[in-house]
C-alpha cells in the first residue's frame, strides 16, 4: 500500500482455531493505492466485490468476511458477544 484514505474498524471477532484464542480485527481502508512488493507471505493482491470473492479464498479469511457481513446485516439477529464484548466466530 502506497497511500490510503480513511481507515475504520469494521468489527472485532474472537476466533478459537485449534483450541487457541485469537483476536481478529477487520478494518475498512478507503481509497487504497498500492504497488505490490512481493514477499513469501503475499501470494496475490486482488480487488473484488465482497459478494464475489474467489472460490479458493483461505477458509479463515472467508469466515472473517462472512462474520463481518452477519454482524453488519440489519436483518440478522444481534451477534452474541463474548465476555469482553467482541463477537465470537
Amino acid at each position: 500500500m502506497t497511500a490510503h484514505g480513511r481507515v475504520r474498524l469494521a468489527a472485532e471477532f474472537e476466533q478459537r482455531p485449534d483450541a487457541r484464542r485469537d483476536l481478529v480485527s477487520v478494518v475498512i481502508v478507503e481509497d487504497v493505492q498500492y504497488a505490490p512488493r512481493w514477499s513469501w507471505e503475499i501470494e496475490q493482491v486482488i480487488e473484488a466485490d465482497p459478494g464475489k470473492l474467489p472460490a479458493d479464498l483461505a477458509p479463515v479469511a472467508r469466515a472473517w468476511i462472512d462474520a463481518l457481513f452477519t454482524e453488519l446485516s440489519p436483518k440478522s439477529p444481534t451477534p452474541r458477544p463474548s465476555a469482553n464484548g467482541r463477537s465470537t466466530i
